[in-house]
């Protein structure tokens, strides 16, 4: 038990040290910029979860059971 308290004692004082980190000097435009390249992946992703949202409104969402 007293090797799980080390452990979330460390990771505590991990993610203190990182929001001290952020805190000293927080995110600016030019650190959280979006890439033409993760923008398309974005919008890949959202078109997909609209094509869902469209077939289950009208009932033709597919159901999958995967398995391998």
């Amino acid at each position: 038990m007293a090797a799980t308290n080390l452990f979330d004692e460390r990771r505590r004082a991990v993610m203190i040290a990182a929001a001290k980190r952020w805190k000293a000097q927080p995110p600016t435009p030019a650190t959280t910029q979006v890439t033409p390249s993760e923008q398309a992946r974005y919008d890949a992703r959202r078109s997909s979860f609209d094509q869902a949202s469209e077939l289950r409104a009208q009932g033709r969402l597919p159901v999958f059971v995967g398995g391998r």
